[in-house]
């Protein structure tokens, strides 16, 4: 595909996903930015939610001028380690799509986001950062 950013099994990257309102979004992306940074990961911004833009469009993208991939742009079809792996093969879902797949029933309890994020310090290719 033209234009299109392939984010291949050896290319470690961080993927920041975001649910809830700007305040957070924002220290999510930083936090997950500034780690990117510092370990030379490749970042990636997906607020792709329909929250703060059509469902689909990359609002982070309308609102910052960042040096960061769009989501919008990336294909994942060749990453083979994803952190945590319950995100394996749906890194195009979104925060409240895989809450509302594996943990429906705790939808409002603020403690589900630990099982959609990761240990930083342990992983290795994909890592979710979600807040």
């Amino acid at each position: 595909m033209a234009g299109t950013n392939a984010v291949g099994a050896m290319e470690r990257s961080i993927l920041i996903k975001a649910k809830a309102g700007l305040g957070n979004r924002m220290l999510a992306t930083m936090t997950g930015m500034l780690f990117g940074k510092l370990c030379g990961r490749r970042i990636i911004v997906d607020w792709c939610d329909g929250t703060y833009a059509e469902d689909g469009v990359n609002a982070f993208s309308l609102l910052f001028d960042a040096p960061v991939l769009d989501v919008t742009t990336c294909r994942f079809e060749d990453v083979r380690a994803v952190a945590p792996a319950i995100w394996a093969g749906h890194l195009d879902w979104t925060v409240s799509n895989m809450i509302g797949a594996y943990s429906p029933r705790r939808f409002r309890d603020p403690t589900v986001y630990r099982k959609y994020c990761c240990d930083h310090l342990r992983r290795r290719i994909i890592s979710i950062s979600v807040w």
